[in-house]
């Protein structure tokens, strides 16, 4: 990863040994989600530098082929009290590749990374939230309905 570039992860996943093994060679941060408040501070601690761009999965975790998990909303807390811009990204073909619940089974497959359209925070407060939230994991699903 690029040195300005910080991965979070939902700490489950680094029981994935493929996956921890990636995850580690990219300096992952590990967010525990079963204590909100822990994983508050994990987010803040890790959005600590300057132009630091953070890389959450905010739907925490892998999920089953044509499954997806709703959003968590402390990604979308932290972007707008940075008033950074939100870049959602849906990862195509990924869920078939590392599937959810094999241990060690990863499968040969095409996994496409689509960039979207950025959304601006400015002006927006916590209150906010939950449409960002939405506003997001609507272009996700967009995205992924309508494949690469």
């Amino acid at each position: 990863a690029r040195p300005e570039v910080q991965f979070v992860a939902a700490a489950e996943l680094f029981s994935h040994p493929v996956l921890r093994l990636a995850m580690d060679a990219l300096g992952t941060v590990r967010l525990d989600r079963d204590d909100t408040r822990l994983a508050a501070r994990q987010l803040a601690a890790a959005a600590g530098g300057d132009q630091l761009r953070l890389v959450i999965f905010a739907d925490g975790g892998l999920v089953a082929p044509d499954h997806q998990h709703p959003f968590k909303t402390g990604a979308f807390v932290l972007a707008i009290d940075a008033q950074a811009s939100v870049v959602p990204v849906a990862i195509h073909g990924a869920s078939h590749i590392v599937p959810k619940g094999e241990l060690y089974g990863i499968r040969r497959g095409r996994v496409v990374i689509e960039f979207l359209e950025p959304i601006p925070t400015k002006d927006l407060t916590r209150a906010d939230r939950k449409r960002l939230r939405t506003d997001a994991q609507v272009a996700v699903r967009g995205a992924l309905a309508r494949g690469v």
